[in-house]
């Protein structure tokens, strides 16, 4: 027999208030289960292809609550995890970078603010260092390219491939975005090392690890006993170019260390509160971060201020967060490309745990939060536009055409609708065959709005409360004629470990209305997306046209004795015949 929905429907409505009732009556049972339910949780998800081996760490006010640890460092010789092995860290290694700058600030040794002219040399780098801070790198605002993809990763037993000047460039005018960027952290690293006079791994172990008697935070060296896995099998050991910043490995044990030390009341590390003082840029829209986290103002009741690190390493997937405003800090590493949800879930629990937040309560408010309201403020500064006709965006280029009170947009040959509101935002709907509505769900939550900041047009996007730079206007001139001895297709011939991640292995060079793109095809679920990224030439340099996350970076077309060839952040792809 099957219960009618109403029935159902009524029961789920029973169960959170006679457990919230239990808790308020018995508060104690909240605490015990706590720590039982956390292991549990860990214990029940590891072991499985999306989770081969998982860490979860709980840090209260300068003590370690939980360090749950289960599952396998590699699932294919059933090799266990323990508490002792190193994880590569990836992006969560600016935690430690972040840490160690502001300590090293803290005791005069290095000054946040004072131009990188005194620490690089101009012939490192294809700008004026002079131009940057060392908080500019670190908290994100360079204009610095998110990362030079190729040689990010190397075998154990091949060479390493050094970054080169004209791998550190501006794509962004310098405090203009939050981007953040592998490139600048590798730069932080060469500055802190030149202002200190001592190598950074050095340093990390003066400053970081002696004081606390912890053990290896630096970075990685072959052997690591910790596999990365993806689709449930385990990949080969890779080692990052990015070591001095970048790279760092800690085992769990260690890094629940110092997350109990970044709680403590008085952290032993004097410049522990540089760590988490807000920055911003011009286009952040209210964006913060400290140096190295994401900062968030959370509206979920009781949870306060956060600041968090996401981590993905070829493989590995993690999430550092801390409750700024209660001494807590959360952990959760995986060893699987798959394992972001795993991460999400079990960082979140965790929060809740130790919070005392109701789960129901977090997921609806961040449901509300997601949810486009009714109103949407302007963001400060921003004039009201009418459409551009063409924006360049990370997805793509997006034409435009006016269509009765909105536009239509096409992007990746899919056609939307924006339909314009009374507070001037447009909701966005799409259309199969530019015809049939077709409902989904992360379009419910999404508005645009054409707008001028600056003197420059933008298109912005809202999710939820919070407002993004999409993409600018494009205005570009008609290609030159020496353009097309670039059209065509070609082919990577690049090796790289990285490239496995991806599935791109050709691209197009392609004249369209007097404007030069790059188009290139990539797999999606049960489609085949074809972005259509449109390049220009400016001052000497071939570049992703647009001002935005991920625009901006640079190609180089050349030939050399083996015929045509262009660059792509360092990937090399030559023409096919």
């Amino acid at each position: 027999m099957i219960p009618s929905p109403r029935l159902a429907l009524d029961f789920s409505n029973i169960r959170p208030v006679f457990r919230n009732a239990l808790l308020v009556l018995f508060p104690f049972l909240a605490a015990v289960a706590s720590a039982t339910d956390l292991r549990r949780e860990v214990e029940r998800a590891a072991g499985g292809r999306d989770a081969p081996g998982i860490v979860l760490i709980l840090a209260r006010n300068g003590h370690v609550e939980t360090l749950a640890v289960a599952g396998f460092a590699d699932r294919s010789r059933r090799l266990p995890l323990s508490a002792e092995q190193r994880w590569p860290l990836g992006e969560a290694s600016r935690l430690i970078t972040g840490l160690l700058a502001a300590e090293l600030a803290e005791a005069g040794i290095v000054d946040l603010d004072r131009p990188l002219s005194d620490a690089i040399h101009p012939a490192e780098v294809d700008f004026e260092p002079g131009l940057l801070t060392l908080r500019d790198l670190l908290a994100h605002r360079s204009g610095l390219p998110p990362a030079r993809l190729a040689g990010a990763y190397r075998r154990a037993d091949d060479p390493p491939v050094p970054l080169a000047p004209e791998d550190f460039y501006l794509a962004q005018p310098p405090r203009l975005l939050i981007q953040p960027s592998a490139l600048a952290y590798a730069l932080a690293g060469r500055a802190l090392e030149r202002s200190a006079g001592r190598p950074l791994s050095e340093l990390i172990r003066i400053h970081l690890a002696e004081p606390l008697g912890l053990g290896d935070l630096s970075p990685i060296e072959a052997p690591l006993l910790i596999a990365g896995h993806r689709r449930g099998r385990a990949q080969e050991a890779l080692l990052p170019r990015d070591q001095a910043a970048n790279g760092l490995a800690a085992s769990a044990r260690d890094l629940a260390g110092l997350l109990a030390a970044l709680t403590a009341a008085q952290p032993p590390y004097a410049g522990a509160h540089r760590l988490f003082e807000p920055h911003q840029a011009r286009l952040g829209f209210g964006a913060k971060t400290g140096l190295g986290p994401s900062l968030i103002d959370s509206i979920v009741p009781g949870t306060g201020r956060l600041a968090s690190f996401e981590s993905a390493y070829p493989g590995i997937r993690g999430r550092i967060l801390f409750a700024l405003d209660h001494g807590v800090a959360v952990a959760v590493l995986v060893n699987a490309a798959e394992g972001f949800r795993t991460v999400e879930r079990l960082s979140d629990l965790a929060l809740d745990h130790a919070l005392g937040r109701d789960p129901a309560a977090r997921a609806e408010a961040r449901r509300l939060r997601e949810r486009a309201p009714a109103t949407m403020p302007w963001p400060e500064g921003a004039e009201r536009t009418a459409p551009a006709v063409r924006y360049v965006t990370p997805f793509g280029l997006l034409s435009v055409e006016p269509a009765g009170n909105g536009f239509r947009a096409e992007v990746f040959g899919f056609r939307f609708s924006a339909e314009a509101r009374e507070d001037g935002w447009y909701r966005v709907r799409y259309r199969l065959l530019g015809v049939v509505p077709i409902g989904f769900e992360i379009l419910d939550r999404v508005l645009l709005a054409p707008a001028v900041l600056e003197g420059q047009h933008y298109l912005l996007a809202a999710l939820g409360q919070r407002v993004f730079l999409l993409g600018s206007a494009l205005e570009a001139p008609s290609a030159p004629a020496t353009a097309r001895a670039l059209l065509g297709r070609w082919r990577v011939v690049s090796e790289d470990p990285l490239l496995r991640d991806f599935e791109i292995r050709q691209a197009e060079v392609i004249e369209e209305e007097g404007l030069l793109s790059l188009r290139y095809e990539l797999p999606f679920f049960f489609f085949t997306l074809k972005p259509r990224m449109p390049i220009v030439s400016e001052n000497g340099h071939w570049k992703v046209a647009g001002t935005g996350p991920g625009l901006g970076e640079r190609l180089r077309f050349g030939r050399d004795e083996e015929g045509d060839f262009f660059e792509y952040s360092g990937f090399k792809l030559r023409r096919v015949p």
